[in-house]
C-alpha cells in the first residue's frame, strides 16, 4: 500500500533559453568545479502533474493552488504513460515526493503504483492566489490589477496570495533541504505544478514575469536540476512523456 508522510533526446529536447554543460545520465551528471575537479550531482527531477480538471477549466477560472482538483481521465492516461516512460529510462526512485495537491499524488501513484513511498511536502504546493482562487478569471483581472501586475511583476501577489518570487524561494529551500536530505543519493523525483516549477527556474536562471507566465511546461513532463554544495545548474525543462 501506498506510504504517506509529511514533510516540514526526450532529454535533450529541452527549453533553447539555456545552454547547458552538464550531460545527464542515470540520474547524475557532472561539473567541473572552480579547481577543475570533477563533481557528482545529486539530479532532482521535477514532474509536472498529469492533467486536472482545473486545467480544462484554466480560461474561466483563477486556478491556484485548488489542491482538491482530480485528475481527468486524460490525466489519468498521462499518468500511466509517465511511468512507462520513466521505467524505460530506468528513473525509478526510493521515494517521491508531492505536494498537497491531490493531483500531484494521484499523479505519483499513477505513474509509480503502490510501492514507492510518498512524502507530502507543502514546499511544492503551487503558487497560491489567495482569495481569487476559483473566482471567474473576467472578474478577478480587471483594469487596475492589471496595472498592478505590471507595475509590481515578480512581486505580485494577490489578496491572501503569494507572489511569483516567494514561490521561487520555497520551492528553491525545498531543493536545498532535499539535496542535504539526500546527499548519497543520486536521484531524486518530486511531482508539483507548472507555475511553481516556472518560478524556482526563474531564481535559478533569471527570468521575468512575462517567461514565468507564458513559458509552457507539459503537463506529466519533467524538468531537471542537479544539486552539490547550494551549487545549483539547471538540465532540461518541460521534456514531454507523451
Amino acid at each position: 500500500m501506498c506510504q504517506v508522510t509529511n514533510s516540514s533526446s526526450r532529454p535533450g529536447e529541452h527549453s533553447p533559453i539555456f545552454s547547458l554543460i552538464p550531460t545527464p545520465y542515470q540520474g547524475v551528471f557532472c561539473y567541473l568545479g572552480i579547481r577543475g575537479k570533477m563533481r557528482v550531482m545529486t539530479e532532482i527531477i521535477l514532474v509536472r502533474h498529469a492533467e486536472s480538471e482545473m486545467n480544462v477549466r484554466y480560461g474561466d477560472v483563477v486556478g491556484g493552488r485548488s489542491n482538491q482538483a482530480e485528475l481527468t481521465e486524460l490525466g489519468r492516461s498521462q499518468s500511466r504513460k509517465l511511468g512507462d516512460y520513466l521505467l524505460q529510462k530506468a528513473i525509478q526512485p526510493a521515494v517521491v515526493y508531492v505536494s498537497e495537491a491531490l493531483r500531484t499524488q494521484r499523479t505519483a501513484v499513477g505513474a509509480f503504483g503502490y510501492e514507492v513511498p510518498l512524502v507530502i511536502d507543502p514546499q511544492l504546493n503551487e503558487m497560491s492566489q489567495g482569495e481569487a482562487e476559483n473566482m471567474p478569471r473576467r472578474e478577478v483581472y480587471t483594469a487596475e490589477i492589471l496595472e498592478q501586475i505590471a507595475l509590481l511583476q515578480k512581486d505580485f501577489k494577490m489578496p491572501g496570495g503569494e507572489s511569483m518570487n516567494e514561490v521561487g524561494a520555497r520551492m528553491r529551500e525545498f531543493i536545498d533541504d532535499v539535496a542535504r536530505k539526500h546527499r548519497q543519493d543520486k536521484l531524486v523525483v518530486a511531482v508539483t505544478s507548472g507555475v511553481a516549477i516556472k518560478c524556482l527556474i526563474a531564481t535559478i536562471a533569471p527570468q521575468s514575469h512575462a517567461w514565468i507566465y507564458g513559458h509552457e511546461v507539459p503537463n506529466a513532463s519533467l524538468t531537471s536540476v542537479g544539486v552539490d554544495d547550494g551549487h545549483i545548474e539547471v538540465n532540461y525543462i518541460g521534456t514531454p512523456t507523451q
